[in-house]
């Protein structure tokens, strides 16, 4: 499909595309008007250039049937999914979150924007770890578990709603069993700062890599300092086999307002657990995180709900209660 009649393009099948949200290695995503509803989606699509890639458009319908049977409140709602007759190029329209992703929140605070306060990270590190924890123990229709690895947590898959909702998204290279794709040997799949030394040895992998991303995720909100980075890739790839980091009490000050040594303590081991390069050292699954931040949270006090959410993105963006406009973050990969 020649790219200009994509640029050109006004309407994808029943949808109206009313702008290009991002762009990533093998898919687009635009906003979009489902005319017959009205509602508003995110609508994916594969990029013109590798349309004609037979192994992208598998992958793709990989997603697609992944995304399909993940029905969770912290995971972006799989609506629709097809193929247009015209020209065979398949979509999929996930539903809006009006907000930002993490990536982005880490940004502003890192420019001397707001940071988000100790409460409302541990609420969002917690559903993302319960998202985690429901798609890692699905089952297929003979109870046999589907093995389903997202293998791309970091703060760009992490969104968080104008009006306090937050969201796993993009499980489009999630490893599952009975994948029309295959990873090869060796083959080595997400962003480099936010994979697990398995993940970048090549091995096979299981949930507990994506408790190891989570851990980078959490490391990172918490001191507002990237943790994995360097010139170039192979040196980062290097620093997730081999560099042990400082706990995060270590880089924030803030964290002496929980009040006791023990509680500071109790978070590092928490995120430090998460980030142990052994996965046989690291928590066994995603519950088992997310209980430790649920107990953690219960003894601390540091509750927050969907409100106190919600109005921390309004203030640390500048967006009012009734101009919930804002941009969704990328949803391809």
């Amino acid at each position: 499909m020649p790219w200009s009649r994509v640029v050109e393009r006004k309407h994808f099948g029943p949808y109206e595309l009313l702008g290009r949200l991002s762009a990533g290695g093998m898919a687009e995503v635009h906003r979009a008007l489902d005319t017959r509803s009205g509602r508003i989606v995110a609508l994916k699509t594969i990029l013109p250039a590798i349309a004609e890639d037979e192994e992208f458009v598998q992958m793709f319908l990989d997603e697609a049937r992944i995304a399909s049977e993940l029905e969770h409140p912290h995971i972006a709602r799989l609506l629709d999914f097809g193929e247009l007759d015209e020209d065979g190029q398949y979509f999929i329209a996930y539903e809006l979150v009006d907000g930002r992703d993490l990536r982005f929140a880490f940004e502003n605070a890192s420019l001397g924007g707001e940071r988000f306060p100790l409460p409302v990270l541990l609420y969002v590190f917690s559903r993302i770890a319960e998202a985690l924890s429901y798609a890692h123990s699905r089952k297929d229709r003979q109870h046999f578990p589907k093995a389903i690895v997202h293998r791309d947590v970091s703060p760009q898959n992490i969104v968080i709603s104008y009006a306090g909702d937050v969201k796993l998204i993009d499980f489009g290279i999630a490893k599952a069993r009975g994948r029309l794709t295959r990873t090869g040997a060796g083959t080595i799949k997400g962003k480099f700062g936010y994979m697990s030394p398995e993940q970048v040895r090549g091995e096979p992998v299981d949930q507990t890599t994506d408790v190891f991303s989570l851990g980078i995720c959490m490391w990172e909100l918490l001191t507002l300092k990237r943790l994995f980075t360097g010139p170039n890739e192979i040196l980062v790839l290097d620093m997730v086999k081999r560099y042990m980091p400082d706990p995060p009490s270590a880089f924030n000050a803030e964290l002496a307002n929980l009040g006791s040594e023990a509680l500071i303590r109790e978070l590092d081991q928490i995120v430090m657990k998460s980030l142990a390069k052994s996965p046989d050292e690291r928590y066994k699954s995603a519950r088992e995180l997310y209980k430790e931040l649920y107990a953690f949270v219960e003894k601390t006090e540091l509750m927050a709900s969907r409100d106190d959410v919600a109005r921390t993105m309004r203030q640390a963006f500048g967006v009012s209660p009734g101009d919930l406009s804002g941009q969704n973050p990328s949803l391809g990969g």
